[in-house]
């Protein structure tokens, strides 16, 4: 023997060998849903819901987002070569189609715009530096008033608590004493 193999024998030492990898599972992301605003240009319009594509994914790609006369948003995912989507962990709206592919489908919501929507108004300063404005005082008497305290009750109460501390220690003293 030489070491090298007979080109009859190779026949018998190869053989094709068909190792089939099971496709890697991927989850499609939920595409963002951005709530209906109104705005002072839709006043007396109704305004629907947007959504944006999903976030990528490895493995997945998106079409765009579909939205049809009846306001059905549709955005569906396809897999790559060597890459199956997951149908036990698709989230609310997803629908794992025969080819493979999901679909998201989603009913949009409306929001109707009847009245101008009026910008907040910002916050003013007053004019006068040396007589700032005042704070408006509450219309309902319920509702607490804040500010400043009496200064004097509080400096009374503080007194009457330091008597009563003093005259419990001089107590107190005088009390051992007559045991001593």
């Amino acid at each position: 023997m030489t070491g090298e193999l007979d080109p009859a024998e190779l026949g018998k030492v190869c053989a094709e060998v068909v190792v089939e990898v099971p496709p890697t599972a991927v989850v499609p992301t939920q595409p963002a849903i951005a709530a209906a605003e109104c705005t002072p240009a839709d006043a007396g319009k109704t305004v629907w819901e947007t959504v944006s594509a999903p976030a990528a994914v490895e493995g997945l790609t998106f079409s765009d987002v579909t939205v049809d006369d009846a306001h059905v948003a549709t955005v569906t995912a396809t897999p790559e070569k060597g890459f199956a989507i997951d149908e036990s962990k698709l989230g609310e709206g997803w629908k794992l189609n025969a080819d493979g592919t999901a679909t998201w489908t989603k009913q949009l919501l409306s929001k109707d715009c009847a009245d101008a929507v009026t910008p907040p108004k910002e916050p003013t300063t007053p004019t006068n530096p040396e007589n700032p404005a005042k704070p408006a005082t509450p219309k309902d008497p319920d509702l607490a008033v804040t500010g400043g305290a009496e200064q004097m009750g509080l400096a009374a109460g503080a007194g009457v608590l330091l008597l009563a501390g003093v005259a419990s220690v001089v107590a107190a003293r005088r009390l051992r004493a007559r045991k001593a």
